[in-house]
């Protein structure tokens, strides 16, 4: 069964694939990397870039909705861990 990344976006993976990304990461560039790994290609990460910031014109620029909406989730998941470690 597949999910929005974040309601709303646009942006689907398996329901597996999320949960397999959660439970490996124990910070938020780990859970990062993770959803990186889901949307891109090895080879697509290597000759890619996440921004046109810099240099780097050589590069593919990832597809700039996906990054966006990784860094959404990292935000939330940021969100929600520092509100867990406050109640607990």
């Amino acid at each position: 069964q597949m999910v929005e990344l974040i309601a709303g976006s646009g942006v689907f993976l398996y329901k597996a694939q999320l949960a397999m990304c959660k439970s490996s990461c124990k910070s938020r560039s780990s859970l990062a990397c993770q959803l990186l790994r889901v949307f891109f290609t090895d080879e697509q990460l290597i000759c890619g870039k996440l921004s046109n910031r810099g240099g780097g014109d050589e590069l593919s620029l990832l597809d700039p909705n996906i990054i966006n909406i990784i860094k959404g989730k990292i935000i939330i998941y940021n969100i929600n861990i520092r509100r867990f470690l406050l109640c607990t």
